[in-house]
């Protein structure tokens, strides 16, 4: 029997949005203006500053500060974004959970084996564990920038559509933007996660400051993707913006059953 999905009134709807990328981002203004407009109530939590690479780490073993910045419903904390996604949930919206929760827009993609380190996507991970449909999105920065004339007014359609199509238990959608003029986008897929081929998704690089002798950077590798023809990373690459429904409950059940006999 297939699960009922959970839909979401954006009109009637209270949002809470957070990012990785900061409270001064460009991509989390423009996700908040493209967002305000089509809801009830939104509020932004987000990092003071960049956390990319963050994943869904948790400041358990210390404290976090959260702090309202201007006249709106805008808070920044010093945590992680997935700290700011739980302070989001439980003390900017402590009359009850909001209805959506949106994280983004990242500047850069996130597909294939970045599911694994972004700090875009921890936000929405939180949301999924707390019962809460979510969304993260990212966009194609290439070489000349991300164009955000295209993600303002791809925006509005992506959230309209997954609004109305719904969540079930556990799974929320990552979403990615191409770089592309908003005339040539080719629509929209819901497609698999890729895999990196033989390279790692990220590559360990000497450290760029000499006075600080054995340091090393960790630099990202964009690779090809492993899954040709049907994953995020070939239809980003063939124009189309991409959607992925990803399940926190990971467990291999299909393994449990072929390890049974090996180990009883």
């Amino acid at each position: 029997m297939t699960e009922a999905r959970k839909i979401v009134d954006l009109a009637a709807a209270r949002v809470l949005i957070s990012n990785d990328d900061g409270i001064r981002a460009k991509g989390l203004a423009v996700l908040e203006d493209a967002v305000r407009p089509l809801v009830k109530e939104a509020r932004i939590v987000a990092p003071e500053g960049g956390r990319s690479g963050a994943s869904h780490m948790i400041t358990y073993a210390g404290h976090v500060r959260l702090k309202r910045v201007g006249t709106a419903e805008r808070y920044v904390t010093d945590g992680s974004p997935a700290d700011a996604a739980i302070l989001g949930l439980q003390k900017v919206f402590s009359n009850g959970l909001p209805d959506l929760v949106l994280s983004g827009v990242n500047h850069g993609l996130n597909m294939g084996d970045d599911f694994f380190s972004s700090g875009t996507m921890g936000v929405a991970i939180e949301a999924c564990l707390q019962n809460v449909p979510a969304i993260s999105f990212s966009a194609y920065r290439g070489e000349i920038g991300i164009n955000w004339d295209t993600v303002e007014r791809v925006l509005p359609d992506v959230l309209g559509k997954l609004a109305a199509f719904g969540w079930v238990r556990d799974v929320f959608y990552n979403v990615n933007i191409p770089n592309r003029p908003y005339g040539d986008i080719r629509g929209m897929v819901p497609v698999p996660q890729g895999r990196m081929d033989d390279a790692s998704s990220f590559v360990v690089a000497p450290g760029d400051d000499p006075r600080r002798s054995g340091t090393y950077r960790l630099r990202h590798n964009g690779g090809i993707g492993l899954r040709q023809g049907d994953c995020d990373y070939t239809a980003i690459r063939d124009g189309y913006i991409t959607v992925t429904p990803v399940r926190v409950e990971i467990t291999d059940r299909g393994m449990l059953d072929q390890m049974k006999d090996a180990l009883t």
